[in-house]
């Protein structure tokens, strides 16, 4: 929201940083981020928090930028309405829609990443269950039980799935009223 509201300098250095972390491919920056701090259930998450974070700050950042200058914003900040208030009363509401979809779908590629760095014994590690784990483990009997590997490959396309319609339900009815 910083940088969509002071979009100078401020704004620009905090986009540049977005940029940067958007340069690298997702997973392998979160590879290298597990793999730096240890696997674990905290840094898997915590990576890919930093994956896909920068997409959500370049949308918000997006719509506050197109809304800073609307007459309502202008008429709050020329009341005396702090920054903050500003901000949080009068621009997140009218930016926070785009927001709302995208993390849905980010939701649905986050279980497909955290499942994928489990498979590769970067994210949870055992005895903590986890359908990548499982996944990891069926494999290793591939060629004589290759059924293993469907019930934990079943369970993250549905999840998946349901997290998208929800996604795309969560867009139609914002778009119905309006916001």
């Amino acid at each position: 929201m910083i940088a969509g509201y002071w979009p100078r300098w401020i704004g620009a250095s905090l986009l540049r940083v977005a940029d940067a972390l958007l340069a690298f491919p997702g997973l392998v920056l979160a590879v290298a981020i597990t793999g730096v701090l240890g696997p674990s259930l905290i840094t898997s998450m915590s990576a890919l928090g930093v994956v896909y974070a920068p997409t959500i700050a370049r949308i918000l950042a997006a719509g506050v930028s197109e809304t800073r200058n609307r007459d309502f914003v202008l008429s709050a900040r020329l009341s005396g309405c702090p920054p903050h208030v500003v901000l949080v009363r009068h621009l997140l509401p009218h930016a926070i829609g785009p927001v709302v979809v995208q993390v849905t779908v980010l939701t649905g590629l986050t279980f497909l990443a955290q499942a994928a760095l489990s498979f590769l014994g970067l994210g949870i590690q055992p005895p903590t269950p986890s359908w990548g784990g499982d996944l990891s483990d069926a494999y290793l009997h591939i060629l004589s039980a290759p059924q293993q590997i469907l019930p934990s490959g079943i369970l993250i396309s549905l999840v998946v799935l349901a997290v998208y319609r929800v996604g795309d339900a969560v867009r139609d009815r914002m778009y119905v009223r309006g916001r």
